[in-house]
């Protein structure tokens, strides 16, 4: 099967170079294997940009692969054809399918921003908290020291005093 390198790289058929480019060099940054280590998705995603990047950058690959996707498309069209007319699915369209998704593909490295920077605030306020149950033990056990030693030098004295006659 073809793979879509314009939607890999969220762009439309019709862009120029430069908007190529600096589609390539956003999802680049966002998705560099480098930052992040161990994740096989974002490497995967790395080496199909580069693929798509590759083709659209030399003309000759370009308009290969333009005619391949033409001709992908007309075929998935046919098929897409023959099922409908199985079913007898109505050719009007609502509303709902003629528009557009809220988030397209070169949306996609801000809402990976936005992911990671709450997973970076969700590991520090962890971090944090793991910090204050492991080491105010020693505070918490001495503060309640010294509440067990005042509420016995409170209750012996009332318990002691003559004014307040609690021991007589």
């Amino acid at each position: 099967m073809l793979k879509d390198y314009y939607e890999i790289l969220g762009v439309h058929q019709t862009a120029s170079l430069d908007e190529i480019k600096d589609a390539y060099k956003k999802l680049a940054k966002a998705f560099h294997p480098d930052k992040h280590q161990g994740d096989a998705f974002f490497s995967e995603k790395f080496k199909s940009l580069q693929e798509a990047y590759a083709v659209f950058t030399d003309p000759v690959k370009k308009q290969e692969y333009d005619a391949q996707w033409a001709e992908f498309q007309k075929s998935s069209k046919k098929r897409k054809g023959t099922k409908q007319n199985r079913t007898a699915r109505p050719e009007n369209k609502t509303e709902r399918d003629t528009t557009p998704s809220s988030y397209s593909a070169a949306d996609l490295p801000s809402l990976v921003d936005i992911y990671l920077e709450k997973k970076d605030k969700t590991l520090q306020v962890r971090k944090q908290y793991d910090a204050l149950l492991a080491s105010p033990k020693k505070k918490v056990v001495s503060w309640v020291k010294v509440a067990i030693a005042v509420a016995i030098i409170v209750l012996n004295f009332l318990l002691l005093n003559p004014y307040f006659g609690l021991l007589k």
